[in-house]
Protein backbone atom coordinates (compact mmCIF):
# COMPACT_ATOMS: atom_id res chain seq x y z
CA UNK A 1 0.00 0.00 0.00
CA UNK A 2 1.21 3.68 -0.97
CA UNK A 3 1.21 6.25 1.71
CA UNK A 4 2.73 9.74 1.48
CA UNK A 5 4.65 8.86 4.97
CA UNK A 6 6.14 4.95 3.50
CA UNK A 7 9.21 3.61 4.77
CA UNK A 8 11.02 5.04 1.09
CA UNK A 9 9.91 8.54 2.42
CA UNK A 10 11.43 8.50 5.81
CA UNK A 11 14.41 6.84 4.11
CA UNK A 12 14.97 9.52 1.63
CA UNK A 13 13.98 12.47 4.23
CA UNK A 14 16.10 11.10 7.08
CA UNK A 15 19.19 10.91 4.58
CA UNK A 16 18.96 14.08 3.45
CA UNK A 17 18.35 15.30 7.51
CA UNK A 18 21.58 13.08 8.23
CA UNK A 19 23.86 14.76 5.60
CA UNK A 20 22.37 18.13 6.00
CA UNK A 21 22.39 19.00 2.69
CA UNK A 22 26.42 18.28 1.84
CA UNK A 23 27.10 16.52 -0.88
CA UNK A 24 26.55 11.99 -1.33
CA UNK A 25 29.73 12.10 -2.34
CA UNK A 26 30.76 13.37 0.97
CA UNK A 27 30.96 10.49 3.62
CA UNK A 28 29.04 10.76 6.76
CA UNK A 29 30.66 10.69 10.13
CA UNK A 30 28.47 10.87 13.37
CA UNK A 31 29.93 12.27 16.01
CA UNK A 32 28.35 10.40 19.66
CA UNK A 33 26.76 14.05 20.46
CA UNK A 34 24.91 13.48 16.79
CA UNK A 35 24.33 10.25 17.54
CA UNK A 36 22.64 10.89 20.56
CA UNK A 37 20.57 13.16 18.62
CA UNK A 38 19.04 10.79 16.18
CA UNK A 39 18.27 8.56 19.48
CA UNK A 40 15.01 8.29 21.18
CA UNK A 41 14.10 6.55 24.45
CA UNK A 42 10.54 4.68 24.72
CA UNK A 43 8.64 3.10 27.59
CA UNK A 44 6.71 -0.11 26.51
CA UNK A 45 5.04 -2.82 28.21
CA UNK A 46 7.76 -5.22 28.62
CA UNK A 47 7.63 -8.89 27.30
CA UNK A 48 6.05 -10.16 25.25
CA UNK A 49 5.58 -6.61 24.00
CA UNK A 50 9.78 -5.22 23.97
CA UNK A 51 10.28 -7.93 21.69
CA UNK A 52 7.75 -7.61 19.37
CA UNK A 53 8.51 -3.90 19.42
CA UNK A 54 11.63 -4.34 18.60
CA UNK A 55 11.75 -6.53 16.12
CA UNK A 56 8.98 -5.01 14.22
CA UNK A 57 9.15 -1.27 15.13
CA UNK A 58 12.72 -0.82 16.72
CA UNK A 59 15.03 -2.16 14.23
CA UNK A 60 12.94 -1.26 11.22
CA UNK A 61 12.47 2.44 12.05
CA UNK A 62 16.72 2.99 12.53
CA UNK A 63 16.88 0.68 9.23
CA UNK A 64 14.89 3.23 7.35
CA UNK A 65 15.61 6.48 9.29
CA UNK A 66 19.03 6.33 11.17
CA UNK A 67 16.77 7.10 14.10
CA UNK A 68 17.81 4.37 16.90
CA UNK A 69 14.94 3.58 19.19
CA UNK A 70 15.69 2.27 22.76
CA UNK A 71 13.03 0.66 24.73
CA UNK A 72 12.73 1.00 28.59
CA UNK A 73 10.24 -1.47 30.70
CA UNK A 74 7.90 0.76 33.20
CA UNK A 75 4.64 -0.06 35.14
CA UNK A 76 1.72 -0.50 33.72
CA UNK A 77 0.22 2.81 33.19
CA UNK A 78 3.33 4.91 34.32
CA UNK A 79 0.90 8.29 34.95
CA UNK A 80 3.67 8.98 37.92
CA UNK A 81 6.60 8.64 36.03
CA UNK A 82 4.88 10.65 32.88
CA UNK A 83 4.47 13.67 35.61
CA UNK A 84 7.75 13.76 37.25
CA UNK A 85 9.44 13.86 33.68
CA UNK A 86 7.28 16.58 32.50
CA UNK A 87 7.66 18.78 36.14
CA UNK A 88 11.14 17.88 36.30
CA UNK A 89 11.60 18.90 32.59
CA UNK A 90 14.18 15.64 32.71
CA UNK A 91 13.12 13.84 30.12
CA UNK A 92 14.41 10.30 30.39
CA UNK A 93 11.77 9.32 27.57
CA UNK A 94 11.03 10.71 24.54
CA UNK A 95 7.77 8.77 24.31
CA UNK A 96 5.96 5.87 25.91
CA UNK A 97 2.70 3.55 25.56
CA UNK A 98 -0.02 4.00 27.39
CA UNK A 99 -3.39 2.77 27.85
CA UNK A 100 -6.39 5.20 27.24
CA UNK A 101 -7.35 5.64 30.37
CA UNK A 102 -4.39 7.03 32.00
CA UNK A 103 -3.66 8.92 28.54
CA UNK A 104 -6.71 10.68 28.92
CA UNK A 105 -5.91 12.07 32.39
CA UNK A 106 -2.53 13.08 31.31
CA UNK A 107 -3.38 14.58 28.54
CA UNK A 108 -6.21 16.92 30.35
CA UNK A 109 -4.16 17.79 32.78
CA UNK A 110 -1.54 19.13 30.25
CA UNK A 111 1.17 16.45 30.50
CA UNK A 112 1.19 15.44 27.35
CA UNK A 113 2.44 17.14 23.44
CA UNK A 114 -0.57 17.35 20.91
CA UNK A 115 1.07 15.26 18.07
CA UNK A 116 -0.93 17.38 15.33
CA UNK A 117 -0.83 14.07 13.09
CA UNK A 118 -4.53 13.62 12.46
CA UNK A 119 -5.78 12.76 9.07
CA UNK A 120 -2.09 13.28 8.09
CA UNK A 121 0.38 10.10 6.44
CA UNK A 122 -0.37 7.01 8.25
CA UNK A 123 -2.56 7.92 10.89
CA UNK A 124 -4.73 9.21 8.51
CA UNK A 125 -6.03 6.00 7.64
CA UNK A 126 -6.51 4.85 10.92
CA UNK A 127 -10.10 4.89 12.37
CA UNK A 128 -11.09 7.67 14.34
CA UNK A 129 -11.74 5.96 17.89
CA UNK A 130 -7.26 4.90 17.71
CA UNK A 131 -6.27 8.05 17.56
CA UNK A 132 -6.97 11.11 19.83
CA UNK A 133 -5.19 14.65 20.21
CA UNK A 134 -2.60 13.08 22.06
CA UNK A 135 -2.32 9.28 21.09
CA UNK A 136 -1.88 7.23 18.01
CA UNK A 137 -2.84 4.13 18.42
CA UNK A 138 -0.20 0.91 18.89
CA UNK A 139 -2.67 -1.97 19.35
CA UNK A 140 -6.37 -2.81 20.74
CA UNK A 141 -5.76 -4.53 24.07
CA UNK A 142 -8.53 -6.94 25.51
CA UNK A 143 -9.79 -8.27 28.58
CA UNK A 144 -12.29 -11.30 29.04
CA UNK A 145 -12.58 -14.90 30.17
CA UNK A 146 -10.22 -16.99 29.37
CA UNK A 147 -9.27 -20.86 30.64
CA UNK A 148 -7.66 -24.14 29.72
CA UNK A 149 -9.32 -26.21 27.65
CA UNK A 150 -6.80 -29.68 28.87
CA UNK A 151 -8.50 -29.30 32.08
CA UNK A 152 -11.94 -27.92 30.74
CA UNK A 153 -12.41 -28.89 27.45
CA UNK A 154 -15.94 -27.99 26.34
CA UNK A 155 -17.24 -26.88 29.74
CA UNK A 156 -15.72 -23.81 30.38
CA UNK A 157 -17.43 -20.43 31.15
CA UNK A 158 -18.84 -18.81 28.12
CA UNK A 159 -19.66 -15.56 30.03
CA UNK A 160 -18.52 -13.47 32.86
CA UNK A 161 -22.06 -14.82 34.32
CA UNK A 162 -20.53 -18.16 34.03
CA UNK A 163 -17.42 -16.93 35.41
CA UNK A 164 -18.93 -15.90 38.45
CA UNK A 165 -20.88 -19.57 38.79
CA UNK A 166 -18.19 -21.74 40.68
CA UNK A 167 -21.16 -24.32 41.00
CA UNK A 168 -21.85 -24.50 37.54
CA UNK A 169 -18.31 -24.11 36.19
CA UNK A 170 -15.97 -25.38 39.01
CA UNK A 171 -12.19 -24.37 39.12
CA UNK A 172 -9.71 -22.19 40.20
CA UNK A 173 -10.16 -18.92 39.55
CA UNK A 174 -8.17 -15.43 39.33
CA UNK A 175 -9.05 -12.29 38.77
CA UNK A 176 -7.27 -8.80 38.70
CA UNK A 177 -6.59 -6.96 41.60
CA UNK A 178 -7.52 -3.62 40.02
CA UNK A 179 -10.80 -1.53 40.08
CA UNK A 180 -10.83 -0.80 36.29
CA UNK A 181 -11.80 -3.56 34.37
CA UNK A 182 -12.83 -6.06 37.73
CA UNK A 183 -15.59 -3.84 38.11
CA UNK A 184 -16.93 -3.73 34.63
CA UNK A 185 -16.60 -7.46 35.02
CA UNK A 186 -18.19 -7.89 38.07
CA UNK A 187 -21.10 -5.63 36.56
CA UNK A 188 -21.41 -7.92 33.39
CA UNK A 189 -21.46 -10.59 35.32
CA UNK A 190 -24.96 -9.48 37.34
CA UNK A 191 -26.94 -9.01 34.27
CA UNK A 192 -26.16 -5.56 33.01
CA UNK A 193 -26.84 -4.68 29.70
CA UNK A 194 -23.43 -3.68 27.96
CA UNK A 195 -25.18 -0.55 26.36
CA UNK A 196 -25.71 1.15 29.76
CA UNK A 197 -22.66 -0.07 31.92
CA UNK A 198 -21.46 3.33 32.25
CA UNK A 199 -21.57 5.32 34.96
CA UNK A 200 -20.71 1.87 36.88
CA UNK A 201 -23.04 1.65 39.44
CA UNK A 202 -20.52 1.01 41.88
CA UNK A 203 -22.94 -0.35 44.50
CA UNK A 204 -23.96 -2.87 42.31
CA UNK A 205 -20.38 -3.41 41.38
CA UNK A 206 -19.54 -4.39 44.88
CA UNK A 207 -22.37 -6.63 45.33
CA UNK A 208 -21.51 -8.13 42.78
CA UNK A 209 -17.97 -9.16 43.57
CA UNK A 210 -18.93 -9.97 47.06
CA UNK A 211 -20.44 -13.21 45.73
CA UNK A 212 -17.33 -14.39 44.40
CA UNK A 213 -14.70 -13.07 46.33
CA UNK A 214 -14.40 -16.22 48.33
CA UNK A 215 -13.56 -18.13 45.36
CA UNK A 216 -10.93 -16.33 43.93
CA UNK A 217 -7.78 -18.62 44.53
CA UNK A 218 -5.06 -15.98 43.35
CA UNK A 219 -5.68 -12.28 42.73
CA UNK A 220 -3.19 -10.64 39.70
CA UNK A 221 -1.23 -7.85 39.40
CA UNK A 222 0.57 -7.68 36.32
CA UNK A 223 0.90 -8.94 33.13
CA UNK A 224 3.92 -11.52 32.82
CA UNK A 225 1.41 -13.32 35.95
CA UNK A 226 -1.50 -14.40 33.59
CA UNK A 227 1.47 -16.05 31.76
CA UNK A 228 2.91 -17.20 34.87
CA UNK A 229 -0.74 -18.58 36.55
CA UNK A 230 -1.77 -20.18 33.38
CA UNK A 231 1.16 -21.89 31.75
CA UNK A 232 1.78 -22.87 35.91
CA UNK A 233 -1.66 -24.88 35.67
CA UNK A 234 -2.18 -22.56 38.78
CA UNK A 235 -5.16 -21.64 37.57
CA UNK A 236 -8.07 -22.95 35.49
CA UNK A 237 -9.64 -19.60 34.50
CA UNK A 238 -9.05 -16.28 34.71
CA UNK A 239 -10.48 -12.69 34.07
CA UNK A 240 -7.11 -11.52 31.96
CA UNK A 241 -5.58 -9.53 29.59
CA UNK A 242 -6.09 -11.60 26.48
CA UNK A 243 -2.76 -10.79 24.54
CA UNK A 244 -0.62 -12.27 27.88
CA UNK A 245 -2.56 -15.17 27.64
CA UNK A 246 -2.73 -16.12 24.29
CA UNK A 247 1.38 -15.44 24.41
CA UNK A 248 0.83 -18.52 27.37
CA UNK A 249 -1.03 -20.23 24.27
CA UNK A 250 1.77 -19.43 21.57
CA UNK A 251 4.14 -21.28 24.13
CA UNK A 252 1.87 -24.19 24.13
CA UNK A 253 -0.64 -23.85 26.58
CA UNK A 254 -4.10 -25.09 25.49
CA UNK A 255 -6.21 -21.95 25.98
CA UNK A 256 -9.79 -20.75 24.84
CA UNK A 257 -10.88 -17.10 24.67
CA UNK A 258 -14.38 -15.98 25.58
CA UNK A 259 -15.06 -13.18 23.15
CA UNK A 260 -18.65 -12.40 24.03
CA UNK A 261 -18.09 -9.00 26.17
CA UNK A 262 -14.56 -8.40 25.98
CA UNK A 263 -13.70 -5.16 27.64
CA UNK A 264 -11.31 -3.42 25.39
CA UNK A 265 -9.35 -0.24 25.35
CA UNK A 266 -6.41 1.06 22.60
CA UNK A 267 -2.68 0.65 23.42
CA UNK A 268 -1.07 3.95 22.48
CA UNK A 269 2.12 5.99 21.51
CA UNK A 270 2.53 9.62 23.57
CA UNK A 271 4.78 12.23 23.90
CA UNK A 272 5.48 14.23 27.31
CA UNK A 273 4.45 17.67 27.21
CA UNK A 274 7.62 20.08 25.68
CA UNK A 275 9.75 17.09 24.96
CA UNK A 276 12.59 17.88 23.06
CA UNK A 277 13.15 15.35 20.38
CA UNK A 278 9.19 15.40 20.26
CA UNK A 279 9.46 15.61 16.30
CA UNK A 280 11.71 12.32 15.93
CA UNK A 281 8.85 10.74 18.03
CA UNK A 282 6.08 12.02 15.64
CA UNK A 283 8.10 10.29 12.74
CA UNK A 284 8.38 7.37 15.32
CA UNK A 285 4.21 6.91 15.35
CA UNK A 286 3.78 7.53 11.75
CA UNK A 287 5.70 4.52 11.10
CA UNK A 288 4.49 2.61 13.62
CA UNK A 289 1.25 2.01 11.97
CA UNK A 290 2.37 1.25 8.60
CA UNK A 291 0.79 -2.00 7.36
CA UNK A 292 4.16 -4.13 7.30
CA UNK A 293 4.97 -3.44 10.97
CA UNK A 294 1.29 -4.24 12.16
CA UNK A 295 0.87 -7.16 10.80
CA UNK A 296 4.13 -8.56 11.63
CA UNK A 297 3.93 -7.67 15.57
CA UNK A 298 0.88 -9.94 15.09
CA UNK A 299 3.40 -12.54 14.94
CA UNK A 300 5.00 -11.89 18.84
CA UNK A 301 1.85 -10.54 20.46
CA UNK A 302 -2.17 -11.69 19.59
CA UNK A 303 -3.14 -8.11 19.79
CA UNK A 304 -5.41 -6.04 17.68
CA UNK A 305 -3.48 -3.70 14.68
CA UNK A 306 -5.08 -1.02 14.61
CA UNK A 307 -4.58 -0.07 11.04
CA UNK A 308 -7.07 -2.80 9.60
CA UNK A 309 -4.93 -3.23 6.30
CA UNK A 310 -2.86 -5.30 8.32
CA UNK A 311 -5.36 -7.93 8.25
CA UNK A 312 -4.74 -8.47 4.33
CA UNK A 313 -1.34 -9.86 5.19
CA UNK A 314 -2.63 -12.00 8.52
CA UNK A 315 -3.47 -15.38 8.60
CA UNK A 316 -7.34 -16.07 8.79
CA UNK A 317 -6.27 -18.37 12.21
CA UNK A 318 -4.28 -15.64 13.59
CA UNK A 319 -6.95 -13.43 12.92
CA UNK A 320 -9.34 -15.59 14.92
CA UNK A 321 -6.96 -14.34 18.17
CA UNK A 322 -7.46 -10.44 17.65
CA UNK A 323 -9.29 -7.81 19.09
CA UNK A 324 -10.18 -5.54 15.80
CA UNK A 325 -10.58 -8.83 13.87
CA UNK A 326 -13.86 -8.54 11.75
CA UNK A 327 -15.56 -11.52 13.64
CA UNK A 328 -14.38 -10.33 17.42
CA UNK A 329 -14.33 -6.15 17.45
CA UNK A 330 -18.05 -6.52 17.14
CA UNK A 331 -18.37 -8.29 19.99
CA UNK A 332 -16.91 -6.04 22.14
CA UNK A 333 -17.21 -3.34 24.64
CA UNK A 334 -15.33 -0.69 24.29
CA UNK A 335 -13.98 0.78 28.21
CA UNK A 336 -15.26 4.39 29.16
CA UNK A 337 -12.05 6.08 29.54
CA UNK A 338 -13.82 9.64 30.18
CA UNK A 339 -15.30 7.84 33.57
CA UNK A 340 -12.34 6.14 34.35
CA UNK A 341 -10.19 9.82 33.87
CA UNK A 342 -12.95 11.27 36.00
CA UNK A 343 -14.04 8.34 38.72
CA UNK A 344 -10.89 6.14 38.55
CA UNK A 345 -9.30 6.99 41.86
CA UNK A 346 -12.66 6.99 43.84
CA UNK A 347 -13.41 3.72 42.67
CA UNK A 348 -9.73 2.49 42.90
CA UNK A 349 -9.75 3.59 46.15
CA UNK A 350 -13.52 1.89 47.45
CA UNK A 351 -11.66 -1.34 45.73
CA UNK A 352 -8.83 -1.60 47.98
CA UNK A 353 -11.06 -0.67 51.17
CA UNK A 354 -13.15 -3.81 49.65
CA UNK A 355 -10.18 -5.84 49.50
CA UNK A 356 -8.77 -5.98 52.82
CA UNK A 357 -12.12 -6.18 54.21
Amino acid sequence: MTSKFDVKTLERRSFVKLLGGAALAVPAVWSSARAQDRQIVVRDPGNPYSKAFSETLYKPFEQATGIKVVGVVASIDPMAQVKSIVDTKNYIWDGMILGEAAAATLGEKGYLEEHGLEGKGNVGKLPAEFVTPYTVGSNVSATSVVYRTDVLGDKGPKSWADFWNPEQFPGRRSLFKYARYTLEQALLADGVDPKRLYPLDLDRAFKSLDKIKSKIDVWWTGGAQVVQFLSSGEVDMMGAFVARALAAADAGTPITVVWDNFLWQVDAWAIPKGAPKADLMREFMQFSCTVKPQAEMTKFIPAGPVNLDAYKFISTERAALLTTSPANFPRGIHQNVKYWSEFGPEAQKRFNAWFIQ
